[in-house]
């Protein structure tokens, strides 16, 4: 999750058009201004003008060369021998549309539900002010006007019932959604 919220932070940040290679993940972000790159171990080491990052490997869908080849890069002896090391990486397989479909629906779902929760949210609170103003009204209750108060209450008490109950079904739902998104992730 944190590397996901990185990766996003780093597309955010504007990176100069004169790119010899964009990155291409299997979430559908694209990675440009990549002067050059290298593969180390299962991650792939992407070089900056201003600096640099690892990706997983198994993360990358392809990796694009861009018409522009004249990128100024600060290269220090280390990093120019590194260079000459640059492994291209070919994908042994790409990811399945249905599941790219399949992940895209699941996230959509999750957000629907997410909707949903707030508003059960919103309407269970609703339903406790409710009920504890008419509670707290009088201060002296005799027997009669103690089940005429109940009286009134149940309704209110009966909704917010079936409230927290859709609210847990709700959550339940959502947690099942999300393993299955993180099970997609982890192929």
């Amino acid at each position: 999750m944190i590397q996901i919220v990185l990766l996003i932070l780093i597309l955010l940040i504007p990176f100069p058009t004169e790119a010899a290679y964009k990155i291409h993940l299997q979430d559908g972000s694209v990675i440009s201004g990549v002067g050059f790159y290298e593969r180390k171990g299962g991650d792939v080491a992407l070089y900056f003008k201003d600096g640099s990052m690892w990706v997983p490997e198994k993360d990358i869908i392809k990796i694009e060369e861009t018409e522009s080849e004249s990128v100024e890069l600060d290269v220090s002896p280390e990093q120019d021998q590194a260079t000459q090391e640059i492994v291209t990486i070919i994908p042994t397989e790409e990811p399945a549309s249905e599941e790219t479909s399949r992940m895209e629906t699941l996230r959509a779902d999750v957000e629907a539900l997410n909707k949903e929760i707030r508003e059960a949210n919103l309407e269970e609170s609703r339903l406790v002010i409710l009920i504890n103003e008419k509670q707290s009204n009088k201060t002296v209750w005799n027997q009669y006007q103690v089940r005429q108060m109940e009286n009134e209450l149940k309704p209110y008490q009966d909704e917010l019932r079936a409230v927290q109950q859709k609210k847990i079904e709700l959550i339940e739902r959502k947690g099942s959604l999300e393993n299955e998104i993180s099970q997609l992730t982890q192929r």
